[in-house]
Order: C-alpha cells, then structure tokens, then sequence
C-alpha cells in the first residue's frame, strides 16, 4: 500500500492491497484523538471497492490480523509519546 495522510498525532491514511487479492485495494483511514488519563480513542473506517471485496477480506480471516495491528500501532504510539 500507499501511505497518502501521516498528519501526527491526529490522522493515518493509507491503501492496503492484500496478497491473497491482488488488485482488491481499499482505503484505510485512522483518526487518532487524545482523551483524558494519558488515553486515545482510535477510529478506524475501511473504504473497499465493493461489497464483494469487504465480503472476501471478511472471509479470509483478515480480522486476527487487524487485530495485531492496532496492537502495533499501540505500542507505536506508546514510544512516540514518552518522546
């Protein structure tokens, strides 16, 4: 994929292509917005070409690893804030 946004701390932008479905792009977008308590709140919209697309990433188990990388991008953010 393509990164389009990296606006720290607020918005990540990005295409992801998976292996298993070349040419399936969809568009990633994470809004990032600091809460009270050290804490932030991550919003994540996925944009596919079509339902059929969201329906074959869904079948592919993708969730497990979406899963692995918001906890990434958790720690990511961890390092980056103590700073």
């Amino acid at each position: 994929g393509v990164y389009h946004t990296l606006k720290y701390p607020e918005r990540i932008i990005y295409t992801f292509e998976w292996e298993a479905m070349p040419d399936h792009v969809l568009l990633e977008t994470f809004v990032l917005e600091e809460l009270p308590g050290n804490r932030t709140r991550v919003t994540e919209q996925s944009l596919y070409q079509s339902v059929a697309d969201r329906d074959g990433m869904l079948a592919t188990g993708m969730q497990d690893g979406a899963v692995e990388m918001v906890k990434r991008l958790s720690d990511l953010l961890s390092r980056v804030a103590t700073h």
